[in-house]
């Protein structure tokens, strides 16, 4: 959460993926549903791509500040189930509540993109969220979705290596530490290149939306060009005609 999400203009900003996909394409009340099943109605304008009136009701009511972040689960049509993640890490008069820190079905969301097709072990998972949620972060956001065994191989030496560094004692050597480093490092090189990769494959499409959009300029032009002539020509045509009919049966 901003300070514009939490006070003074009370107004949040959607993903525009996030509107493409689970909102509709006009103005629309939707209803949010807390994890006590008290709903709130809040007004979504498709042209901002934000929820403004109602917003207010439902920050002050679930006492949001700035840095928190929430979850939206799609339950219905315009009806989201809504979780809170805390940054202060302290539950408070929530916990009873369920809007607890950190939800568990949150921490289940956080990492649902790079979960997508991925072969590895339900139980690899919690572990990843946990450790995502501990950087305030989705780790490994930029490596390239669509190589799965890549993305499967980082995350599961990532939890493993974690796993390592909370068993450290007094026999771990340097050697492993120094193993551990040189792994971590190598995880973002990849990261780095797949980012790189995905802008460069971006900035290609652009160039070739670009290059269509001159040759539909041109056309434009030659069509202008050519118009006037067959205007011209179907004109002279008809004269010819009229004049053929009024001569001398």
């Amino acid at each position: 959460m901003f300070p514009s999400n939490v006070s003074d203009s009370f107004w949040l900003a959607l993903l525009s993926k996030f509107c493409a996909s689970d909102l509709p394409k006009n103005d629309i009340m939707i209803t949010l549903v807390d994890v006590k099943d008290e709903e709130h109605t809040v007004k979504y304008i498709v042209k901002a791509l934000a929820v403004s009136a109602g917003w207010r009701i439902f920050v002050v009511a679930h006492k949001l500040n700035e840095g928190d972040a929430l979850v939206f689960q799609l339950v219905e049509d315009v009806k989201f189930k809504v979780y809170i993640i805390r940054t202060d890490d302290s539950s408070g008069d929530y916990e009873g509540s369920g809007l607890c820190s950190l939800n568990v079905k949150a921490k289940q969301s956080a990492p649902y993109g790079l979960k997508h097709n991925s072969m590895l072990s339900e139980h690899i998972w919690p572990k990843y969220s946990d450790l995502c949620c501990s950087q305030k972060d989705l780790l490994h956001k930029n490596l390239p979705q669509g190589n799965h065994e890549l993305v499967d191989g980082i995350i599961s030496e990532t939890i493993m290596i974690a796993d390592r560094i909370k068993a450290y004692n007094l026999s771990t050597t340097n050697d492993e530490f120094d193993l551990w480093e040189k792994c971590l490092k190598e995880h973002d090189s990849k990261e780095r290149k797949g980012a790189l990769a995905q802008q460069a494959r971006m900035s290609g499409e652009i160039k070739t939306l670009e290059a269509k959009l001159v040759d539909l300029k041109d056309t434009v032009e030659k069509l202008d060009t050519e118009v006037p002539k067959h205007t011209n020509n179907t004109e002279s045509h008809e004269l010819e005609l009229q004049k053929e009919l009024d001569a001398p049966w």
